[in-house]
């Protein structure tokens, strides 16, 4: 294996990883939200599963804004819980 497939099999695998960790925080945003039904919770899930790609990309895209700010209200709460 010469230097340049092994940078590519590099490049590739911090694409993945990164993938997942946002793959994660959709996953564990999805369960925090407490607005959305769950039916619409079983249908992102849904196509979490058939469409990865796609559906993490229009979460992000439509979802992103409230997903920051509940991220940072149970970062709040954390921390509050932690002060007492």
């Amino acid at each position: 294996m010469n230097l340049w497939e092994m940078l590519g099999w590099m490049l590739w695998a911090v694409i993945f990883i990164s993938y997942l960790f946002a793959l994660f925080a959709i996953i564990t945003d999805l369960f925090r939200d407490h607005s959305l039904s769950g039916w619409g919770k079983a249908v992102w899930a849904l196509f979490l599963i058939f469409l990865p790609l796609l559906t993490a990309l229009v979460y992000l895209i439509t979802r992103g804004g409230g997903m920051a700010s509940r991220t940072q209200a149970a970062g709040r709460e954390a921390e509050a819980a932690t002060a007492s």
